[in-house]
């Protein structure tokens, strides 16, 4: 089995863990005759925004980067394709699960992506389900996961 499938398969149990996520996996996007594939698509009503989410195992940044302007540059078209799951008033962010040392490289990079706000979270944390009962939400940041141990 290829790694990124597997995770992949981690990244989805952990946004489905605390059970306040609806996430879609591999859904498509039809933009400009192109066809774009998020790992997932997670709706989260309570924050009321859709986050397109990538998994790369990748040791560089450079293709998640480029796939992240091209998100940003067709957001109108991605929201249409949403219709109803991403109603008017919600916002689309960007969530990556990268290596530790890429998601410090990709977060280290400045790069304008509009108003899809980029989220970069590391596969070791997503790996470590021992510490998912520890991710408590910051009064700053009420969009972090609250994970409960599976």
């Amino acid at each position: 089995m290829d790694v990124n499938r597997i995770y992949e398969s981690v990244v989805y149990l952990y946004l489905t863990a605390a059970k306040r996520l609806f996430v879609n996996p591999q859904f498509p996007l039809l933009v400009d005759g192109r066809e774009f594939v998020p790992d997932f698509v997670a709706l989260d009503p309570m924050e009321k925004r859709v986050w397109l989410v990538e998994v790369s195992w990748a040791k560089s940044g450079d293709k998640i980067l480029k796939k992240c302007r091209d998100y940003a540059r067709h957001e109108a078209q991605i929201r249409e394709q949403l219709g109803a799951g991403c109603p008017p008033d919600w916002k689309i962010g960007l969530w990556l699960f990268l290596k530790s040392e890429t998601a410090a490289a990709v977060s280290s990079k400045t790069f304008s992506l509009g108003d899809m706000t980029p989220r970069v979270e590391t596969l070791e944390k997503a790996v470590a389900v021992w510490e998912w009962s520890q991710v408590k939400p910051a009064a700053e940041e009420p969009h972090r996961l609250i994970a409960e141990p599976v």
